[in-house]
């Protein structure tokens, strides 16, 4: 019977509490009764019969999440005052979810392995009390990972996070010795409201490549290689959250198939059009993804360039690194020609266009972007007033009489109590037990004014694990309900 709390006293017989303790009890009994906000995904739902922790305390914070413990965890036993679950969302890049994804905690095996449900959630239980990284793979799919700050006793929300695929363009390459064998990798071309672009990558065939354990020891030299380059079209998508200090630019996944860790002992030359229209001859700034430490790494800086043809053969045969028009030597060997090998399609690489220019000594996300700032006009969020949750207040305003029904005045519950007959029992209705019941959430989003340069306004609210999120036009006065 939705809406009605078990059988209870009537009134009369409630052991002398005043009206206003009374009408505040009903209320409570319906909290205590409605259902968890925070639903654990159906896939984490695996016994623990099978884990080697030891059983969580009745009436602790997990407690109740037992069930999400992994069959694969080899923790000895969880802190229960610092139990916590975390939480999140794996979506694909048309943002619908990806099942089967292997959720884990980077450098953490003690805490097992789960999988997204066919929602795309999963729920890992840790130990909290610090940032964890958790670590998203599932075969096809390049693997990412998320910081998320855990507390104790409480839900750890991850960002949600796209996975993407790997790029279907693929090229082999073989390191025979011979310097004049130059091989050229294109990826596919990405076209977006940023523009239009694509990663190139250039091999001498004298460049030498070698094979790496997880500490960076060679484990062999490969002579032939299938090499692919995939681009983070979207902040959601990248391998890692950039520092605080970068802005999201251009990230592109280096890849050799069948190998997760490559070295080269030349450097293989990247090129990524400008499509940002960055000065020639500014600095690239460069760091790369280390999936091992869990961690971004600075590298030496690329430039932008802008092709050269010297001879006005129509194909490009040198490059400017500065500016001013002329061409650079930025190996020192005297010539300008090496500078450009490997752009010999003269409809893809043509004189006057610009490029992002980065020597790459090894395979791994490289990151190209460039540091930021909020604009000139920014300020902080404005919103005049609180969130509004839509509940009675503590204080009952009016105290209405012990008998019959009742609304609530702020959440608009309705109460009735049915006496039953020959007893002193009643059964008591409350709307919000009933189904379809639901609270508003009011959060003001935007005050009397904004400045010029906003571009829309997100409202996010966290709810017992849950992540419920509003993207509002540039105005002011607003809020956002939930």
């Amino acid at each position: 019977m939705d809406g009605f709390l078990p059988l209870t006293q009537s009134r009369g017989e409630r052991r002398g509490v005043s009206c206003k303790q009374f009408f505040s009890e009903p209320r409570r009994l319906c909290a205590r009764s409605k259902k968890k906000i925070f639903q654990p995904s159906r896939r984490s739902r695996r016994s623990s019969r099978s884990s080697t922790a030891e059983a969580i305390p009745e009436g602790s914070f997990g407690a109740a999440y037992r069930d999400l413990v992994p069959p694969d965890a080899t923790i000895e036993a969880y802190a229960s005052h610092r139990f916590s679950l975390v939480t999140g969302l794996v979506l694909n890049m048309e943002r619908q979810p990806v099942s089967d994804v292997t959720a884990s905690i980077h450098g953490h095996p003690e805490y097992g392995t789960v999988a997204t449900d066919a929602s795309g959630r999963f729920s890992i239980p840790v130990d909290g009390g610090g940032t964890l990284t958790v670590a998203f793979q599932k075969q096809g799919l390049i693997t990412s990972h998320r910081q998320v700050d855990v507390p104790w006793n409480d839900y750890a929300i991850v960002e949600p996070i796209q996975m993407i695929a790997e790029d279907n363009a693929a090229t082999v390459v073989t390191f025979d010795g011979n310097p004049s064998t130059i091989t050229t990798h294109r990826s596919t071309e990405v076209t977006d409201a940023s523009g239009q672009r694509s990663c190139t990558l250039v091999f001498s065939g004298d460049n030498r490549a070698y094979s790496l354990d997880a500490r960076g020891n060679v484990t062999g030299e490969l002579t032939t290689i299938t090499t692919r380059a995939t681009e983070f079209k979207t902040p959601d998508s990248m391998p890692a959250k950039l520092p605080p200090n970068s802005g999201y630019t251009h990230c592109s996944e280096l890849k050799v198939d069948g190998v997760e860790r490559v070295r080269f002992e030349k450097p293989v030359i990247m090129w990524v059009n400008n499509f940002l229209g960055f000065p020639v001859g500014q600095a690239v700034p460069v760091g790369t993804y280390d999936r091992d430490k869990g961690v971004w790494v600075p590298a030496d800086n690329g430039r932008v360039v802008k092709l050269l043809d010297l001879d006005g053969n129509g194909a490009v045969d040198a490059l400017d690194a500065t500016g001013d028009g002329q061409p650079d030597d930025l190996n020192g060997n005297g010539l300008h020609e090496d500078e450009v090998a490997g752009l010999d399609d003269a409809a893809r690489y043509t004189a006057g266009a610009t490029f992002g220019r980065v020597s790459i000594m090894h395979f791994t996300p490289w990151d190209c972007n460039w540091p930021y700032g909020p604009p000139a006009d920014a300020i902080p969020p404005n919103p005049e007033g609180l969130p509004d949750a839509d509940q009675q207040l503590p204080e009952v305003k009016s105290c209405p009489l012990p008998i019959n029904s009742f609304v609530e005045e702020r959440s608009r519950i309705f109460h009735d109590d049915i006496p039953i007959a020959g007893t002193d029992m009643t059964l008591h209705y409350a709307s919000n037990r009933a189904q379809g019941y639901k609270h508003v959430i009011t959060v003001p989003a935007s005050g009397p004014s904004v400045p010029s340069s906003l571009r829309r306004i997100t409202v996010l609210v966290q709810v017992a694990g849950l992540t419920l999120g509003r993207e509002l036009p540039p105005l002011p006065n607003q809020s956002a309900e939930f």
